[in-house]
């Protein structure tokens, strides 16, 4: 945990000041210094994915973010002198509770992001696809080697800036620091802005939960993350927006859909605030459209790169593109065609003779996780009007309903798993104890109490193989003493790995049996050989280097004839 707490200061110290290179380009002081540090975070978001074009993120990388940084430092150094006096300020003076509550709140959050992550993605991409990242940046046809990797999150681009993979320990905690900055708001907006909207005061009562996608990298909390911070801007904004609360709105969201695409629902409010904007004018849109153009150049970019595809994991408008590195139709078929998406909790058969009713209600109850979760949103779809009509609550939480309406129908469309739409449970949870008088009345007493959840979970960790109808389950393990000076390891598959070859190409395969897709924490390139063997034989392809000598030329995928 001693290095954890390092690592965040410098991360920190990063967001401060790239947060005020993105103030001087809107040319707008900020006030708040949560927004100030999203803008730093958005910053170093942009920064990195232009770099990975180019390379890796290594000690070049870092040296050159180092010299920014005292750059940065000098050009703004009585801005960011002033901010810092104000951070010390704030916190020297809060009344010894919340300073207690802060300090309990911060070690269960690096207790929690020490241990060890057991998390069926983490082994199958997160932990290859920051590799990657972290040596060669983004690689041409990667996805040839592993579908999965041609995801190369806009959230897992951020996670290996800080992960610092050229020291002996390799850090993964970056989402962890992020959830400490919005408890640390929490408290301070409960203590310091009492007749302020409290929407983000009970953040952590929900620790609990948000703390579940904090133990690996999951872009499931960048677009939780994304979707409080946008939630929050819109309705502080919603009555009057200016053309700055737009553009913050509008930020947030492209970073969102940078991180996952499946975040579309968000795009709600930024649109709505630009239809309440009075006034635009012509440098109005041409900095709007010059924001998007920018966003969508470096998605767009990045999966032409990896798999050929320029909307991937959409196979939309492929068929422009004649790259020699493009995933093959049938490699792309086998896991991310329409119908393949629903077989998550339905086979093909089942697919193609249940009906409607019958796979709703075996997607509603495949296991007792998506029971509960399913459930939660097909209530919430019910209830939420209900409470809105009798609390005559203003028409900013209509639009929030219909955001998260959106994002279901797109889900119904596309790929209906729950995890894609637990964000909007997370603002749901936020917004109504906001509004509940007995919360507010009792909020400090329940942000305390709520922390005992937190420590039960972390001595007690869901054991997903028990409410789960999938037999791969990763079981979590409790937090152990030794993490308090050195973090748990990235990985928690426990394989030796040994050389195989096919083709031109060497690659590293666990030795112990895993789940088809997982990889763990292998050298590079590493592939599951069960996986490469299923698609020699069933399909006929296999991936292949374009240099056998330089792994940063990149793959494509090759033809096995039929003899």
């Amino acid at each position: 945990m001693l290095l954890i707490i390092i690592s965040w200061c410098y991360i920190f110290f990063t967001l401060v000041n790239f947060g005020f290179v993105a103030v001087s380009i809107l040319k707008k002081p900020l006030k708040n210094k949560l927004i100030h540090l999203v803008l730093g975070l958005i910053s170093i978001l942009v920064l990195s994915h232009i770099w990975a074009f180019f390379s890796g993120f290594g000690i070049v990388f870092h040296l050159f973010l180092l010299l920014s940084n005292i750059s940065i430092s000098w050009l703004f150094r009585k801005q960011i002198f002033q901010f810092y006096k104000e951070i010390l300020h704030i916190l020297s003076q809060f009344a010894l509770s919340y300073k207690i509550l802060i300090f309990i709140i911060s070690l269960l959050i690096l207790a929690k992001s020490a241990s060890l992550g057991r998390v069926l993605d983490n082994e199958n991409y997160y932990v290859q696809t920051i590799k990657w990242l972290n040596e060669y940046g983004f690689v041409e046809g990667l996805a040839n080697l592993h579908l999965f990797f041609g995801q190369s999150s806009g959230w897992h681009v951020l996670q290996s800036v800080f992960s610092f993979h050229f020291l002996n320990v390799k850090f993964n905690d970056f989402d962890a620091f992020l959830l400490q900055v919005l408890n640390i708001y929490a408290l301070k907006t409960l203590y310091f802005q009492k007749k302020s909207f409290q929407f983000l005061v009970f953040i952590p009562v929900l620790n609990w939960f948000i703390l579940e996608f904090c133990v690996v990298p999951s872009p499931d909390f960048g677009v939780i993350f994304s979707s409080i911070i946008l939630c929050f801007l819109f309705l502080r904004s919603f009555t009057n927006p200016k053309p700055q609360d737009f553009y913050l709105a509008l930020l947030v969201f492209l970073s969102a859909m940078l991180i996952k695409v499946t975040a579309i629902g968000l795009l709600v409010f930024p649109l709505v605030l630009f239809f309440k904007l009075k006034s635009k004018s012509f440098k109005f849109y041409i900095k709007t459209i010059s924001l998007v153009l920018v966003f969508a150049s470096l998605w767009v970019g990045k999966n032409l790169v990896i798999s050929g595809y320029p909307l991937f994991p959409s196979d939309s408008f492929s068929e422009l593109f004649t790259l020699n590195h493009q995933i093959p139709e049938a490699l792309y078929n086998f896991s991310l065609r329409k119908e393949k998406l629903l077989e998550f909790f339905a086979s093909t058969k089942e697919v193609e003779l249940l009906s409607t009713f019958d796979l709703f209600w075996k997607w509603l109850t495949h296991s007792k996780v998506s029971l509960i979760f399913n459930l939660s949103l097909l209530l919430s779809v019910i209830v939420i009007p209900i409470l809105i009509l009798r609390l005559k609550l203003k028409s900013a939480i209509w639009w929030i309903y219909l955001s998260f309406i959106a994002q279901l129908v797109f889900l119904a469309m596309t790929s209906p798993q729950y995890r894609f739409a637990l964000h909007y449970l997370v603002i749901f949870a936020l917004l109504f104890l906001s509004l509940s008088r007995f919360a507010l009345k009792y909020r400090l007493l329940i942000l305390s109490f709520s922390q005992i959840v937190v420590i039960w979970f972390l001595l007690f960790p869901i054991r997903y193989g028990e409410i789960s109808s999938k037999n791969y389950q990763l079981e979590s393990e409790i937090f152990q003493l030794k993490n308090f000076v050195v973090p748990a390891p990235n990985s928690a598959i426990d394989s030796e790995y040994e050389i195989k070859r096919v083709g031109n190409m060497n690659y590293y395969s666990p030795v112990e049996p895993v789940y088809f897709w997982s990889t763990g924490d292998g050298d590079l390139p590493c592939v599951n050989e069960k996986q490469l063997k299923y698609f020699s034989h069933k399909i006929k392809y296999r991936p292949q280097l374009k240099d056998s000598t330089e792994l940063s030329k990149g793959f494509y995928s090759e033809k096995i004839s039929d003899e």
